[in-house]
């Protein structure tokens, strides 16, 4: 299944800009012309409206918008799923920043080796805000992130799912009580 055309179509309605999208996805803005094209031919109704402002999404792109990003997670999700190693029983997908590597990440590496063997481990870095994108796409199964303050509002209103999922540490301070966001 090829969704690129589908990530270009969510790149653009995100940044509303074809220009935009294309830096994003290392592409040159006609490849992204092109698959946004292409995509619109094969619904038959426009997505963007186009101005000299940028683009805005059509009605019909507000109502494939959440499709569209539901059938790339998906498609990436399934991807991931099946992808466990030999010798594995299943696959943990992990993000963390890479500043908490060296101090939180390593350890407990080392410790889930020593207690699931046969788990493998996809692990990538990321910023904050990111990791918590991840998990509540479906493209983490955890997280390890320090969110100073709050969870960033944006996480929790493209993915209100996230607030049931994530807890946090509280400060020096207000330690004896645990808090969730």
């Amino acid at each position: 299944m090829d969704t690129e055309n589908l990530r270009s179509f969510l790149e653009v309605a995100e940044h509303g800009s074809f220009t935009v999208a294309a830096s994003r996805l290392n592409l040159a803005q006609s490849t992204v012309s092109a698959r946004i094209r292409g995509l619109e031919e094969q619904l038959g109704r426009r997505l963007f409206v186009r101005d000299r402002d940028g683009v805005t999404l059509t009605p019909a792109g507000r109502q494939f918008l959440p499709h569209a990003s539901s059938i790339t997670r998906t498609w990436e999700q399934s991807r991931q799923d099946i992808a466990v190693p030999d010798g594995y029983e299943s696959l943990l997908r992990f993000t963390a920043p890479a500043y908490l590597w060296d101090r939180v990440t390593s350890p407990w590496i080392a410790w889930m080796r020593a207690q699931r063997p046969n788990v493998a481990l996809r692990l990538e870095g990321s910023f904050p805000d990111l990791a918590i994108d991840q998990l509540a796409q479906g493209c983490s199964t955890s997280a390890f992130s320090i969110c100073r303050g709050r969870i960033p509002a944006s996480s929790t209103r493209r993915w209100p799912s996230i607030r049931s999922c994530l807890s946090s540490i509280p400060r020096r301070q207000d330690r004896g009580r645990r808090t969730t966001s």
